[in-house]
């Protein structure tokens, strides 16, 4: 059966993408009067830059109908099906968008992955999984509903600075964040995001590591398949520190991947946060 898989940037592992042809449509975004297309045009270090030099973030924006419906037309194998996985409905209009654009086409299914960053990538990587072990459109989009609320979406933050440049929270929780070593854990919970839990120590090495620790103990059944570290800007050093601990206490994990967000997750965390994301398994 000829199924086409494809996502928008905002899926966050467009390496990946690009090495297993699953196309993804860049989401514009809006900096200093002028509009980009995430990881087309514009990059972290460009969003890096605006805030150090000028003290202003990007602003975010689901792709219209229009962009939908010209990739979908692009894309969709003719006499095929295409199916296509946008990031949560409450965080975005990007489904709202997609599912209106996906009406003047037959054979084409929007997912609203009620996720966010590789955590979108991921399913759209299982729905690529389950294609090529020659599945039909219908069961891959059936066993994706299934397991998308199963997720394990979560991210460390180690800098408020841009959450409360882009109002998401307070100049006090910011200063006293900073005095007292607190770093949030934001987490997806049927779709939101939500503070899941915070750290407190001196360096973020150790809140890092024990975040790690407690997410992965927290699921008991894994999708060993893959394992996404999605980080902004840290250091190497911290980077393999982190992957060797998960070799450690989740050695079934297959594949550890190390990719960057785009510009939805830098303009909200900035830098130094790290993502831990990971299917779960709820067939068994």
């Amino acid at each position: 059966m000829n199924i086409k898989i494809t996502t928008d940037s905002s899926a966050d592992l467009s390496h990946l993408f690009e090495e297993r042809n699953i196309p993804f449509l860049h989401c514009p975004v809006q900096l200093d009067g002028k509009e980009y297309r995430d990881s087309l045009d514009i990059f972290p270090q460009d969003i890096y830059h605006a805030y150090e030099t000028k003290k202003i973030l990007p602003k975010t924006a689901a792709p219209s109908p229009v962009d939908y419906s010209e990739f979908f037309a692009k894309h969709k194998p003719e006499n095929g099906f295409l199916i296509h996985f946008v990031i949560s409905s409450d965080l975005s209009l990007s489904y709202t968008n997609a599912a209106n654009a996906a009406k003047e086409f037959d054979g084409v299914y929007v997912i609203d992955t009620r996720s966010l960053s590789s955590g979108i990538g991921f399913l759209a990587l299982k729905a690529q999984d389950w294609a090529n072990a020659g599945l039909s459109a219908l069961e891959i989009v059936e066993k994706i509903e299934k397991i998308k609320y199963h997720s394990q979406v979560s991210f460390i933050v180690n800098n408020l600075e841009f959450l409360h440049k882009g109002g998401r929270c307070s100049g006090l929780q910011m200063v006293l964040a900073g005095i007292l070593k607190i770093r949030p854990v934001l987490c997806l919970e049927e779709g939101k995001i939500i503070a899941a839990r915070k750290y407190k120590f001196i360096n973020f090495r150790k809140s890092m590591l024990r975040f790690i620790e407690e997410t992965i103990a927290k699921y008991k059944n894994p999708d060993y398949t893959r394992i996404a570290l999605t980080h902004t800007h840290l250091d190497n050093e911290l980077i393999e520190e982190a992957k060797n601990l998960i070799r450690t206490i989740a050695p079934d994990f297959k594949d550890i991947i190390v990719t960057n967000p785009g510009a939805t997750v830098t303009t909200h965390c900035g830098k130094g946060t790290l993502g831990l994301i990971f299917l779960n398994n709820i067939d068994e």
